[in-house]
């Protein structure tokens, strides 16, 4: 019996002969995907069960540790699994959707902002600003467009990206009118508290624009943004000037007065530009049954 049992060692449980295991053989095995359900050992690329086709945990490149198949890196080390890297490039590559709209522009600023932010402390003045900035960007959502950016004391808002509606330029006229009453309304506490006010100024303009995304961001560019900006620039304290695309669209709704050819910045020739004076409180009406149509205005 002595001389056997090395022999009877190399059998296997069934009776036959098997060879000593080699290290690809202990690879193989090591490399086997054992299916949490069923128990069936898989091929070690497998992602489900062949026996049953149930999902296969799988297993780390780095460092062989066991992760499940929904998992995008590796529990034990964090190094990316398969496909990983990939997905987790692909927003940063990929190209920003960009497309042409045509949009309507409000720039809103706060005259005096300058000269007010010598006179106080930086927690007063960034306190103060966000008290106006809120309650105008409150204004903007209130018709349906969006704050663009905030840029120091000044506000960008779009009406038509990415949201569009037939009456963008009505809507952002009517925006410009409610930021001016509201910063109105917030001069009143303002003057008492600081022995100042704050007027508004707001430029309006309607046309093409690029949308998209820069950087971070979602926005839009081009020379409708542009010459907002100039109407802005050059409108007077507590007034409202709109370009001509802007005042076509809208004139239904607002009365206006017609200003003298302005000379903007960055502009070769002359840019017609007019006041917004009167809102309708509606644009038309009718007087009683079959009467004829009404208009009513109030001035801004």
């Amino acid at each position: 019996m002595g001389a056997d049992a090395p022999a009877a060692s190399g059998r296997a449980a069934g009776g036959l002969y098997s060879r000593p295991a080699t290290r690809k053989d202990l690879w193989l095995m090591a490399s086997e995907r054992s299916c949490p359900a069923c128990a069936v050992a898989n091929p070690a690329g497998a992602r489900f069960c062949m026996a049953c086709g149930a999902a296969l945990a799988s297993g780390c490149p780095a460092c062989g540790a066991e992760v499940p198949a929904q998992a995008r890196f590796c529990m034990a080390c964090g190094a990316a699994l398969d496909g990983a890297a990939t997905a987790a490039a692909a927003p940063a590559d990929a190209a920003p959707s960009e497309e042409r709209r045509t949009v309507t522009v409000l720039f809103a600023d706060l005259s005096g902002y300058t000269a007010v932010s010598e006179q106080l402390d930086h927690e007063t003045v960034k306190a103060l600003t966000e008290r106006c900035l809120n309650r105008l960007a409150s204004e903007v959502e209130r018709f349906g467009g969006r704050v663009d950016k905030y840029i120091g004391d000044n506000v960008m808002a779009v009406f038509g990206a990415p949201v569009a509606h037939e009456d963008d330029p009505e809507r952002a006229v009517r925006a410009a009118v409610g930021m001016q009453a509201a910063m109105a309304e917030l001069n009143g506490g303002i003057g008492p508290e600081f022995g100042f006010e704050l007027p508004l100024r707001i430029g309006v303009n309607t046309g093409e624009v690029l949308a998209g995304t820069v950087g971070d961001a979602y926005t839009v560019v081009g020379d409708a943004v542009n010459v907002a900006a100039r109407l802005q620039a050059a409108a007077p304290a507590g007034g409202i000037l709109v370009g001509e695309r802007t005042r076509r669209a809208s004139e239904l709704a607002v009365g206006y007065e017609e200003l003298e050819l302005l000379q903007l910045k960055g502009k070769a020739d002359p840019v017609p530009a007019w006041r917004a004076i009167e809102l309708r409180k509606q644009a038309l009406f009718w007087a009683g049954q079959g009467g004829a149509p009404v208009e009513q205005l109030v001035s801004l």
